[in-house]
């Protein structure tokens, strides 16, 4: 049920009303208030100008909440106010959990507010704003969310939680953007499908420590990933002409060191990770050596996990010398 803000006309106390109904009982006082009444009353009494400069301090103040209830107060007098749709978009996006979102109420007020200002250009401008400040927080928040529980399920809502947020910012550059805006966009754009070809390595925790996890898409999935990124590459370079795409590297979790000493983000992890990424990644012999090593990796990690000696073998007598050799390479190449 919907309520409305009001104030008794018998005591005078600020109330909520049920919208929908004839008359409701005043919480302080008792008595009975006719809805429709208290309210034309209380819109009478409205100061629109300090609303809505509520509204936009709440905004700056990061105080969502209070500026989608102004931005609501404005709307019930003007449905067509384009800054009134704005700030009520911006907020509703902003208070987005990943369980309820409000990017679909983000979007159609957006859509509106240009909708009802289609010759105003700082509406227009500030509208894709709203959407890249939105997307921005939006897809931060799926990603630590990601990288709190790195598990496949969590990594199948994080790649709907990314297209979401590209759906976003292609509605972006549907309003037509100058060039910075535009650029500023694509960018994001490419950053996203990056990140989706590049899955996700991490750990979880389980009862026999810290366990690797490699989370990727599926290979038939790849291709198409890849022609859209493509396509926004291109469309980048016709701004940015020099433009060259940051290298796709997929991630994959170093299992046997992660077991081995503990931690993914233990210092020996962390350089052959490096080691992989700058160095063999880059040649064919490199790019075997780790399809062979996450094939079979795997199976090796239950053992060192659960038996201690193994453990201290495998981390003095693998993982380090492969370490300082690795370390060796990286600082000969510079």
């Amino acid at each position: 049920m919907k309520f409305v803000a009001a104030k008794c006309p018998s005591c005078g106390g600020d109330i909520q009303l049920p919208k929908g109904v004839d008359s409701a009982k005043c919480m302080y006082c008792g008595s009975d208030v006719n809805v429709q009444k208290a309210v034309l009353a209380q819109k009478g009494n409205i100061n629109l100008d300090n609303i809505r400069e509520l509204a936009h301090d709440a905004v700056q103040g990061s105080n969502y909440e209070e500026a989608y209830r102004c931005a609501t107060t404005l709307l019930e007098h003007n449905p067509k106010d384009p800054d009134a749709l704005l700030v009520k978009g911006e907020a509703a996006g902003m208070q987005s959990t990943l369980a309820s979102h409000g990017l679909n109420e983000l979007v159609q007020c957006v859509q509106k507010a240009v909708e009802v200002a289609p010759d105003d250009e700082s509406i227009n401008a500030r509208a894709q704003l709203v959407i890249m400040t939105v997307g921005e927080a939006f897809h931060n928040l799926a990603r630590g969310h990601l990288m709190e529980y790195s598990d496949h399920d969590t990594w199948g809502q994080y790649i709907e939680w990314l297209l979401e947020t590209k759906a976003m910012y292609t509605i972006a550059l549907d309003l037509n953007p100058g060039e910075d805006v535009r650029v500023a966009l694509l960018h994001r754009i490419i950053e996203l499908y990056r990140f989706l070809l590049e899955g996700y390595s991490g750990s979880m925790y389980t009862g026999s420590g810290e366990m690797p996890v490699k989370l990727s898409i599926a290979d038939n999935m790849k291709p198409d990933i890849k022609a859209e990124h493509d396509k926004y590459v291109s469309m980048l370079r016709k701004y940015e002409p020099d433009y060259k795409a940051p290298a796709i590297v997929e991630k994959g979790a170093c299992f046997i060191a992660t077991a081995a000493t503990g931690s993914a983000s233990s210092t020996m992890t962390l350089g052959l990770r490096i080691f992989r990424n700058e160095v063999l990644h880059h040649s064919a012999l490199g790019r075997m050596l780790i399809d062979n090593y996450y094939r079979r990796s795997p199976a090796f990690v239950a053992p060192i996990l659960e038996h201690s000696m193994i453990r201290i073998a495998v981390k003095w007598l693998i993982v380090f010398p492969s370490y300082i050799l690795s370390q060796l390479i990286l600082r000969m190449r510079g």
